[in-house]
């Protein structure tokens, strides 16, 4: 009975992928659990293996899609708490990897993906906010934050990027 009540966590890596031309690769889900469909955010996966950190899963799955890179575990959204026991509580954990494979199509992704310039993602967002899911615009601010203290990179700024 006890276990029946007991809220469910599913840990998520929203995987905000940038190659060397400045542009971060985007998907839209045709299908999928908590999020919302047919808007542009960034691959996601689930993470429930306990005995791997989020950053070997994260390479693993950047492995799987073609690519390797640097990867920076930004940081962790907490969402909202679920009103209901049987909601999974989502833990996404934000990592960023730095790749250079410029506009390299992605290999083994379920869904459509893109490359898009930084600054142009930004004002898109700004422009047609209902073509990109609510947590991919919150986790963006904080990306974007990241980059600009870890990295010579800003999002008006076209250069590759350098550590």
């Amino acid at each position: 009975m006890e276990k029946d009540k007991e809220i469910k966590q599913e840990r998520i890596i929203g995987m905000f992928v940038i190659n060397d031309k400045n542009e971060m690769l985007v998907c839209k889900q045709v299908t999928g659990s908590f999020l919302q469909h047919n808007a542009w955010q960034a691959p996601y996966l689930s993470y429930n293996d306990t005995a791997n950190s989020a950053i070997a899963r994260a390479e693993q799955y950047l492995q799987d899609i073609g690519f390797d890179g640097e990867l920076h575990e930004a940081f962790t959204l907490y969402p909202a708490i679920p009103t209901t026991p049987s909601q999974p509580l989502h833990c996404e954990h934000i990592i960023i990897a730095l790749t250079r494979t410029g506009s390299q199509e992605p290999t083994l992704m379920s869904c459509t993906s893109k490359w898009i310039a930084l600054k142009k993602l930004m004002c898109d967002i700004h422009e047609q906010p209902t073509n990109y899911t609510p947590w991919f615009k919150s986790a963006l601010e904080g990306v974007t934050l990241f980059l600009k203290r870890t990295t010579s990179r800003a999002i008006d700024d076209q250069q590759p990027f350098t550590n």
